[in-house]
């Protein structure tokens, strides 16, 4: 069971509820916060104090007042008026992803809501109806569309109270429940995009040198350390450790720096699990209760400039780590660098292309990928929104939408590269690689087919993927040590 509100949430977490379905419980402690919050917030209006979004209107409408009266009915309009999100409904996933995501940012007791809001979401995470959303439409000033989708099914029949409409509106949940998975199966790909490298290596007979343990050494770096383990284990045992087996002094640089291409993925990914922890244990509204100050207070809790950077520091780290592993196709498919037959055929001059087509195919992937990493941090959005006063974007969703995108493209890419090295390896005739390869070509041997011409290459392509993603497992029991790899990083 996931407890909200008792420690704090984690990119484990979420996958546990979103992916996994675990059940979900909000913490006494956490209700008991939610009220103090609530409680002030109404004292406050009593006093006269002018509240926005509990006593006036919201965005060009900031300086009207709404009377008692008009509230329920002004609350009721609003999430209406806000459901502008377009596109097809996002999956169950992604839905559960969000619900568990605003559930913990209202659980601080910041938020000036009712507990019931927060009881609607434990029963729809727990097998209750669950609300669907759609994710287009969002400058990332708040998820206003996606939320009001959320709010506007979740809420039907329950008459708000002053103040709520707007805290349902007001908040990121879709951006970080969706980035929480992305951070999730990005650390996936990384270690199977690590997977396939090893297994390029041993298919190109490469030299080790570049991934010397002393080399790390003169260039010191966490992420690198980790990233050398990892491949030391996957070639332990290796023929290419012994002096004279490798073919070239210098190989192309998509196999002598996967080493730091990796290394910078990482990097990159520990400072995405860093931010994206932090907005899963914060509250993202406006206003805030501040109960210790006795305060209820207009702030721009929503402004995620630091995720959506992070999100595109992600995915530019991830590109030379795909391209390069389509470049190491073209390279093993090419008898000129591998010293195999072209198309990795049986023999050299027979009319069929075998492989060949494969590295066409990694490189449109690699291209689709790249272009999904421009970043979405530099776009800015018209002065004239909401009569000039939303006049800021950081773009966030869009950003985690295209890092799930760029992963999926990712898995193919490798799924291909691993074809090509398991054909390349067969070719050599090679017996004595490292462990992890070795792991890894006895899975392709039980799925792929010995006389792989007779097959369309797409299906090999799914079987490797298949294998791949179950070798980089999806568990959610892995989420521990998904955080101990992540601990003490500097901000």
């Amino acid at each position: 069971m996931v407890l909200v509100g008792e420690r704090p949430l984690s990119v484990g977490d979420v996958v546990r509820v979103a992916r996994y379905r675990e059940v979900v419980a909000l913490a006494s402690t956490a209700a008991a916060r939610v009220c103090r919050a609530w409680e002030l917030a109404q004292a406050t209006a009593r006093r006269g104090s002018t509240i926005y979004g509990l006593t006036t209107g919201v965005g060009a409408l900031r300086d009207r007042s709404i009377a008692d009266a008009e509230q329920a009915e002004f609350n009721r309009r609003l999430l209406r008026s806000h459901q502008v999100a377009t596109g097809p409904s996002a999956s169950e996933e992604i839905a559960r992803a969000a619900l568990l995501c605003w559930l913990s940012q209202l659980s601080t007791g910041f938020a000036p809501v009712r507990p019931l809001l927060l009881d609607r979401l434990v029963e729809a995470l727990n097998g209750g109806p669950l609300p669907s959303l759609r994710l287009r439409g969002s400058i990332g000033a708040s998820d206003l569309g996606p939320n009001a989708d959320l709010a506007a099914a979740l809420y039907a029949g329950v008459a708000l109270e002053p103040g709520e409409g707007l805290i349902l509106l007001n908040h990121s949940a879709p951006t970080v429940g969706l980035a929480s998975l992305g951070v999730w199966d990005a650390r996936r790909l990384i270690l199977a995009s690590e997977l396939a490298l090893a297994a390029s290596l041993e298919a190109f007979r490469a030299n080790l040198s570049p991934y010397h343990r002393s080399v790390a050494r003169s260039r010191p770096s966490p992420s690198l350390d980790r990233t050398l383990d990892r491949l030391h284990a996957l070639l332990a045992g290796s023929v290419l450790w012994d002096a004279g087996n490798a073919r070239m002094l210098q190989d192309p640089l998509s196999f002598r720096s996967g080493l730091h291409l990796a290394a910078a993925a990482r990097e990159a990914l520990d400072r995405a699990h860093q931010v994206v922890d932090r907005w899963l244990n914060s509250y993202q509204g406006n206003p805030v209760a501040l109960v210790d100050d006795g305060l209820v207070l207009s702030c721009s809790n929503f402004e995620s400039a630091d995720l959506s950077a992070a999100l595109d520091y992600l995915r530019l780290a991830l590109v030379p780590l795909l391209q390069s592993s389509a470049e190491r196709v073209a390279k093993l498919l090419n008898e000129r660098w591998s010293g195999l037959p072209t198309g990795l055929m049986a023999r050299s001059g027979l009319p069929e292309s075998g492989l060949s087509i494969a590295e066409i195919a990694a490189h449109a992937l690699a291209t689709e990928a790249r272009l999904l990493a421009y970043p979405v941090s530099l776009e800015a959005v018209s002065g004239s929104l909401a009569e000039g006063i939303e006049d800021r974007g950081s773009f966030a969703l869009l950003g985690a939408r295209r890092l799930r995108e760029m992963i999926e493209l990712g898995w193919d890419i490798l799924a291909i590269e691993a074809v090509t090295a398991h054909r390349a390896l067969a070719q050599r005739g090679v017996t004595r690689v490292g462990e992890g390869v070795a792991a890894l070509l006895a899975e392709l041997d039980r799925v792929l087919p010995v006389d792989i011409w007779n097959y369309p290459l797409a299906e090999l392509f799914a079987c490797a993927r298949a294998v791949l993603e179950a070798h980089c497992s999806d568990s959610a029991a892995e989420a521990d040590q998904f955080a101990r790899e992540t601990e003490g990083i500097d901000e």
